[in-house]
């Protein structure tokens, strides 16, 4: 989206002042979902929402998804537990399923490690050498295309010196599927 403003080949280059946002506050936001969970008699506790908010990267928009999942497997008068999370991303899982099998279907196998690997290993050390022996015999040049090649697809994101799933939901459904 943000190409369709700032490239200069664009129709719209500079026909918009971008701003960025930040994410909610989780003492914030998290009083606000806790409220809402109450409206509809379930009670979930603080821990449960703070690991949800890990899962989603503190993104507002994944944060709703996963409690609107959340609500579709808990009934009223339940208590909203770490249970209920793994039950909600199942659920998210399994209506992503073909969007995700689409994007693994783009890599090739050393972009799927990589891919993988920046799943178990977090993004803010790509480009060491520990990161290049979790992904296999191969020189850092090797991993830097390949990171580069899924941040052009749009399956990872530069924030300042760390990767970043483009869908932490993605990054969630990859753990136990890496090769």
């Amino acid at each position: 989206m943000d190409e369709i403003f700032t490239s200069p080949t664009s129709a719209f280059f500079k026909s918009a002042i971008p701003i960025n946002v930040d994410p909610l506050p989780f003492e914030e936001f998290s009083k606000f979902l806790i409220k809402k969970f109450e409206s509809g008699k379930r009670k979930v506790l603080p821990d449960t929402l703070e690991h949800g908010f890990n899962i989603s990267n503190n993104i507002t928009g994944d944060i709703q998804q996963l409690c609107e999942a959340l609500w579709e497997v808990t009934s009223a008068n339940d208590a909203v537990s770490p249970g209920n999370l793994k039950t909600a991303l199942e659920l998210i899982f399994t209506r992503e399923q073909k969007f995700y099998e689409a994007f693994v279907s783009l890599l090739t196998d050393f972009q799927f490690k990589c891919l993988s690997a920046l799943a178990r290993e977090g993004g803010k050390s790509v480009y060491s050498m520990d990161f290049v022996k979790a992904v296999g015999p191969h020189s850092t040049a090797s991993v830097n295309r390949a990171i580069t090649r899924l941040i052009d697809i749009n399956i990872l994101f530069k924030s300042g010196k760390e990767i970043k799933f483009v869908n932490p939901f993605f990054k969630a459904w990859l753990l136990p599927r890496g090769r």
